[in-house]
């Protein structure tokens, strides 16, 4: 019934569960140990995304993140560290701030 539409499954998953916890936290020990851990599932989910966040946008400068290099060179698809070596490479230890 819900299965061919994915926003009335995803609001109907969300209340359902809703409803589950809110009778769960209504049983007084049970319930502040099970609002702590919701709360640590919580913030481990939003880590969670912040690092994925993180790591789609490495993905993207590599992938497709051109720029000018050290002496002026294009530099399409390379990560700052291997630029980094090669100038350190080039121009010995001499250091550009």
């Amino acid at each position: 019934m819900f299965a061919n539409d994915p926003t009335v499954h995803t609001v109907v998953g969300v209340l359902v569960g809703g409803l589950i916890v809110m009778v769960i936290y209504t049983i007084p020990a049970v319930g502040f140990i099970v609002y702590k851990l919701l709360e640590l599932l919580g913030l481990g989910v939003v880590f969670y995304t912040l690092l994925l966040s993180v790591r789609a946008g490495r993905q993207a400068r590599a992938a497709g993140g051109g720029g000018v290099g050290p002496g002026g060179e294009p530099v399409v698809g390379l990560d700052r560290r291997w630029c980094w070596w090669h100038w350190r490479r080039r121009h010995g230890s001499r250091c550009v701030a």
